[in-house]
C-alpha cells in the first residue's frame, strides 16, 4: 500500500509524517514500511547546480523535479507492505493545473504529460492532505528561513494551490480519470491549524484504520505460506 501526504507548504506534511511514521511502525511492526520523499534533491546531478539561480524557470523546475521523483522511486521497494511518502504524483499535477489551462490542455492532457515526464512513480492508493487557513499559512512562512520557493509565499499562490487541488482530485474522481488511472482517489483531508501532530495522527489512523488491518492480515497471509511452501 501507498499512502500520500499531500498539501500546500506550510501545512506540515514532514512534521506529519515524523510524528505518524513511528505510530505506523508500531502498529505495523511485523511489516516492510518504506519512506519516499519524490522531492529531495539527487546528490551530484547537474540540474541540482541550477537550482537557486533558475527559481523562476518553470520549464528547468518541471524538469528538475520529474528527474527527482523518478530517481527517488526507482530506488523504492514497492512490494514492501507500507510505503508513505511526503508529497506525490499529485504535487506536480496540482502546482501546474492552472498553467494546463494557459496552454489550452484538457485535464486528461495534463495527467497525460506529467505522467509521461514522471514515469516511476505510482498513483497512492491513499491521499492524506492538508490544509490550514491563509493567515496560519503565512506566519508560518514568515518563521521559514529557506530562500528558495518564495513565490509560493503569498495571498494569491496559496489561493490558486487550493484551487488546483481542488479541480484536481474532482476530476479524479470522475469517470473519465478512472478509465485512464483504473484506480479510485481514496482522499483524507485535515485541517492542521487548531490540532497537534499527535491529535491529527490519531485522526489518521482512526480513519484508514481498516486498511492498516489488512495489511497486518495480507502480510500474516504472506508468512503462513511462506512457511507452508
Amino acid at each position: 500500500m501507498y499512502i500520500a501526504i499531500e498539501g500546500l507548504k506550510g501545512t506540515g506534511k514532514s512534521t506529519l509524517m515524523q510524528t505518524l511514521l513511528p505510530l505506523l511502525q508500531e502498529q505495523l511492526a511485523a511489516c516492510d514500511i518504506q519512506t519516499l520523499s519524490p522531492t529531495t534533491p539527487i546528490p551530484d546531478h547537474p540540474l541540482e547546480a541550477h537550482f537557486f539561480a533558475r527559481q523562476d524557470d518553470d520549464n528547468y523546475l518541471q524538469e528538475l523535479y520529474a528527474k527527482r521523483s523518478n530517481h527517488h522511486a526507482s530506488n523504492i521497494d514497492w512490494n514492501a507492505d507500507l510505503i508513505i511518502s511526503d508529497r506525490s504524483l499529485f504535487t506536480s499535477l496540482a502546482v501546474r493545473w492552472h498553467h494546463s489551462e494557459n496552454k489550452m490542455l484538457s485535464a486528461l492532457q495534463h495527467y497525460q504529460e506529467i505522467r509521461v515526464l514522471e514515469s516511476v512513480i505510482p498513483l497512492p492508493d491513499i491521499t492524506i492532505q492538508l490544509d490550514a487557513p491563509d493567515d496560519i499559512l503565512m506566519s508560518r512562512y514568515k518563521t521559514r528561513t529557506r530562500i528558495y520557493g518564495k513565490q509560493e509565499e503569498t495571498l494569491a499562490a496559496i489561493s490558486t494551490l487550493r484551487r488546483n487541488y481542488k479541480q484536481m482530485y474532482a476530476w479524479l474522481a470522475s469517470h473519465q480519470a478512472q478509465t485512464v488511472t483504473d484506480k479510485p482517489i481514496e482522499l483524507y483531508q485535515y485541517d492542521t491549524a487548531y490540532h497537534t501532530p499527535e491529535q491529527t495522527c490519531d485522526h489518521i489512523l482512526n480513519d484508514i484504520g481498516q486498511h492498516l488491518s489488512h495489511i497486518v492480515s495480507e502480510k500474516a497471509h504472506k508468512n503462513s505460506y511462506s512457511l507452508s511452501a
